[in-house]
């Protein structure tokens, strides 16, 4: 599930793209997430709440699982 941007940034028209770094662990869980280019407060926030919530497929090497990081963006973009 995608991030919601917050009502009070749609009520400002807040856009733009949150770049978030995250270790993806090897049971597929984010951690050390933080915001490497952000947009605003409010879609920054919005970005590492949501991306913490996301679970990944671990990602494996020579079939055993294995710890990777990686950059989430998160696009915040308003259609009239």
């Amino acid at each position: 599930m995608n991030p919601l941007c917050p009502a009070s940034e749609r009520v400002s028209y807040a856009q733009g793209t949150v770049a978030v770094y995250a270790v993806v662990a090897a049971d597929g869980i984010l951690h050390d997430l933080r915001i490497i280019s952000g947009a605003t407060p409010g879609l920054n926030k919005a970005s590492l709440d949501g991306v913490q919530q996301w679970r990944y497929e671990p990602f494996t090497c020579q079939g055993k699982p294995v710890e990777v990081d990686t950059v989430v963006f998160v696009n915040y973009t308003l259609n009239f």
